[in-house]
């Protein structure tokens, strides 16, 4: 299981310029996906976990925890 570092996450998408909107059309979700997961209340998959730390120029470990 993936669970997301909040702080770090919300920090890097700031940092990078997006919103919850912009991010999800750029990784291919929806916002209230994106949302869940940015709080807490959802667990992104392997593959969106890299795609989302690869759109946010950031290290894996830096926003993720995997369990």
């Amino acid at each position: 299981m993936i669970s997301v570092k909040q702080e770090p996450f919300r920090t890097a998408r700031i940092k990078q310029g997006f919103t919850l909107t912009s991010l999800a059309q750029k990784a291919g979700v929806t916002r209230k996906h994106l949302s869940l997961i940015e709080n807490g209340h959802a667990s992104p998959g392997p593959e969106l976990a890299k795609k989302l730390t690869t759109i946010l120029n950031t290290e894996y470990d830096s926003i993720w925890v995997v369990q």
